[in-house]
């Protein structure tokens, strides 16, 4: 017991007070882009994440403490490092997003993946990998990319090192490197603003509507131009069928993405 006390204060934490909703980010440090478990650890993030991965139905649809959730390997060059990340539903702690996220790596390294589980994984790497054959201007791209990197090679190699990814390559990745005193973890709380300070914008909507509109201007500061002006125009078409208590609601994301587009709001 004490020694599980001495690792958990090993781990390095940082708190920030930002524009920000409250969320998580959890970075477990991994391996470089080429190493052998690399495919172990991608086919582990893809077990994780996404609408039908693991974080999604346990934190979102299940326990309804967080908005959105993910998960997954970044190979670098020289090293990498594995994310897990969480955004809390309103009402719901950063803190307590960061303990179920813990208690789904728990899981993984407790048991083994179904091979059914795993194989719907592979499968969708598999269909992907045939998506991005279709286009030879894409088939190019993705050639190049490969040949800057481990050599053009890796481009027929990598798909085979997945499918042989096995359950139990994922349960000994999840142990070896999701350990308490190598993570890095940050919460971020969303800054109070003083009496008067608060963003026009934000003012009249709910809680959640607040959370939404802040999460999108986090995204909409990476987005392209060209993806914020088909958004706006998603945005034009429910307008006029929003009931009265969305309208206010969509007019702010439709001031957000013209401003976004360099439009008139």
């Amino acid at each position: 017991m004490r020694t599980r006390e001495v690792e958990h204060l090993a781990e390095k934490r940082m708190i920030a007070f930002a524009e920000t909703n409250p969320e998580v980010e959890i970075r477990y440090p991994s391996t470089a882009d080429g190493h052998k478990d690399e495919p172990a650890l991608v086919v582990l993030g893809s077990l994780l994440t996404g609408r039908t991965g693991r974080l999604y139905k346990s934190l979102v649809l299940e326990q309804k403490i967080a908005n959105s959730v993910s998960g997954g390997q970044n190979g670098l060059k020289w090293e990498g490092y594995f994310e897990l990340s969480g955004v809390a539903k309103p009402g719901s702690a950063p803190e307590q997003v960061e303990q179920a996220l813990y208690k789904e790596v728990e899981k993984l390294q407790k048991e083994k993946v179904s091979e059914r589980e795993l194989q719907k994984v592979k499968n969708g790497f598999a269909a992907d990998n045939f998506r991005r054959l279709q286009k030879n201007f894409s088939l190019m791209l993705q050639l190049l990319l490969a040949e800057s990197n481990r050599g053009w090679q890796s481009f027929n190699e990598d798909p085979r090192k997945i499918d042989d990814v096995t359950a139990g390559d994922i349960q000994r990745v999840a142990n070896q490197y999701f350990k308490p005193e190598k993570r890095a973890v940050a919460l971020y709380y969303t800054k109070k603003a003083a009496p008067g300070e608060e963003d026009p914008l934000l003012t009249g909507l709910n809680d959640e509507e607040k959370a939404q509109v802040r999460e999108l201007k986090n995204a909409l500061a990476r987005m392209p131009v060209e993806q914020a002006r088909l958004l706006l125009q998603q945005v034009q078409q429910q307008e006029g069928s929003a009931p009265p208590e969305k309208k206010q609601f969509l007019q702010t994301v439709k001031t957000l993405v013209q401003e976004k587009i360099g439009g008139k709001p």
